[in-house]
């Protein structure tokens, strides 16, 4: 799931709507509790439990709003993390295959001597470890859950 601006919008303005709601509720606990100072003494417990109520369904509000908020953050931070361990390992994957064509040329003009046997162990070799990390660094990059869709 991501998010762009406009829902990060929407989330940080739910958050500030929550925290009026909480002064409302607040101030609604007071004016309650003033108007019942007046009455029967069972009546303001019962009244001021069901502002409690209504206040702590807000503050739990507050705190699922203040969740998703972090949660943007980390998965923002997330992206931009593996964009650059993509781009160090696309780095580390071109001077590797830079250097084993420089050794390829170098073997080919006759300047070094390498065995056959050597140099198809070297390109073996090579293969694998670019295909393995290729195949891992993709995992990494889009990962899926349980039911095999991106996260």
């Amino acid at each position: 799931m991501t998010f762009n601006s406009a829902d990060l919008d929407k989330i940080v303005g739910k958050h500030l709507q929550a925290s009026e709601n909480t002064k409302e509720v607040q101030q609604e606990a007071i004016d309650e509790e003033r108007f019942y100072a007046g009455l029967h003494k069972e009546a303001v417990p019962s009244a001021q439990s069901k502002l409690a109520d209504k206040l702590e369904n807000y503050e739990r509000k507050l705190v699922d709003v203040k969740l998703r908020e972090e949660d943007i953050k980390d998965r923002q931070q997330d992206r931009s993390e593996r964009q650059r361990y993509a781009q160090n390992i696309f780095y580390l994957l071109a001077t590797w295959l830079m250097g084993l064509g420089i050794l390829l040329l170098l073997e080919g003009g006759h300047k070094i001597y390498l065995g056959e046997n050597t140099i198809i162990a070297i390109i073996t070799g090579t293969t694998i470890d670019i295909i393995a990390l290729m195949a891992i660094v993709a995992k990494y990059l889009f990962p899926t859950n349980g039911n095999g869709n991106s996260k």
